[in-house]
């Protein structure tokens, strides 16, 4: 089962760009983390599994990782990696193997997460001017506007949140919302805001639509 009822979010917004604006850029920060997830759920599992006979369980060591998976020159996808290791490692660690990662699919696996060092947020002066021009019809008139700014990420856009109330954020979650289908609609983003810091939730998953995959069966 997901680990988010542990770690419940402080707040779920809808993430808005303007109209002209596309989420590309996220999309393409979401795929580096699932494929970076796939590959150290393909090397963690099999040794967690062999681990099972032992009368003492040792988590997997770091090298495992680093000698398993290749990595490119991206100093972006090397420090997310460093990071996902980390939490993959403490996960085994607290749990003593007895829990395995969640099996990866894109239906349950389609979110991009940052620490507080990695994104600002900052209250909107001009809130009506912006919020005629954001991606969303608003039923009632926008009180506030957040601009959440992704630091160290490359050229990736602002987001903009309505109504956010105003308080100390540790911990970021973007992804696609989910259509009625189960499908991930990338033309409509949310964002999670943590109260809690975090290396990184390698046990987060963002739906329970398919049982299998999100760890309940």
């Amino acid at each position: 089962m997901s680990s988010n009822a542990d770690r419940p979010y402080a707040a779920r917004k809808d993430a808005l760009r303007t109209t002209n604006e596309t989420f590309q850029d996220l999309e393409r920060l979401v795929l580096m983390t699932y494929e970076l997830y796939r590959k150290i759920h393909k090397v963690a599992t099999p040794y967690n599994s062999k681990q099972h006979g032992n009368s003492i369980y040792i988590p997997p060591p770091r090298d495992l990782f680093t000698s398993n998976i290749r990595m490119s020159n991206n100093l972006m996808e090397s420090s997310l990696f460093a990071k996902m290791v980390s939490s993959t490692i403490d996960f085994y660690s607290k749990t003593k193997g007895k829990k395995q990662l969640v099996e990866p699919h894109p239906s349950i696996h389609h979110s991009v997460q940052f620490s507080s060092s990695q994104f600002k947020l900052s209250e909107v002066e001009n809130t009506k001017a912006i919020a005629a021009v954001l991606n969303k019809k608003f039923n009632s008139e926008v009180k506030s506007l957040t601009k959440i700014e992704i630091l160290d990420h490359g050229d990736i856009r602002p987001i903009y949140l309505e109504n956010l109330r105003p308080e100390k954020f540790e911990y970021l979650i973007l992804r696609p919302k989910m259509g009625k289908t189960g499908v991930p609609v990338v033309k409509f983003w949310e964002a999670l805001l943590y109260r809690q810091p975090s290396q990184f939730m390698i046990d987060h998953v963002d739906s329970e639509i398919n049982p299998r995959y999100c760890g309940m069966i």
